[in-house]
């Protein structure tokens, strides 16, 4: 038995039993190629000292999520996402309806993934935007930061930024 959404028990099922239930077919990438979908990250070569995180040379996992990703400073003003010229180039979004943490000024930003336009179950939607977040740097020197929020900048913008950004190693706590 399994709990259904209504707050009822029903029984299990297999995939093979539920009708009106498919997979994603496909995904459009709209455009995004291999070329042009990984100009956002910037230079990615890594220096090897850095994979490594003390002197014996082992990974020593903290339990928190470590990732290379593109990071940049950013200003915000009224849920809006600026650059260093102060044009807009995205905008914050709340994790949850209720959250309205919205803060103003200068910010780090990384990235988290593309943007993918998913209300078709049939063909998901690639778009120009990519996913971010706006963290506090608890360890500025290691990289090691909080989320404070969630936006959505446009891609191209991002790449725009060319000096301003960077790729690092981020952990997240």
């Amino acid at each position: 038995m399994k709990l259904n959404l209504d707050g009822k028990a029903a029984p299990i099922c297999s995939n093979s039993e539920e009708k009106g239930l498919e997979s994603v077919s496909r995904i459009d990438m709209r455009g995004v190629d291999s070329s042009t979908s990984a100009e956002w990250k910037g230079n990615t070569q890594i220096d090897p000292a850095l994979l490594h995180s003390d002197e014996d040379e082992e990974f020593r996992d903290s339990g928190r999520l470590l990732f290379w990703t593109g990071h940049a400073i950013l200003e915000t003003e009224d849920g809006k996402i600026y650059n260093t010229i102060r044009k807009e180039v995205g905008e914050l979004k709340p994790f949850w309806p209720y959250q309205a943490e919205k803060p103003s000024g200068k910010h780090s930003f990384i990235v988290v993934s593309r943007k993918y336009d998913d209300n078709s179950v049939k063909v998901i939607k690639a778009e120009r935007k990519l996913n971010v977040l706006v963290v506090k740097w608890e360890d500025p020197v290691k990289h090691v930061a909080s989320r404070i929020c969630a936006g959505e900048v446009d891609e191209e913008a991002w790449i725009g930024l060319e000096k301003e950004r960077e790729w690092i190693l981020v952990t997240l706590t």
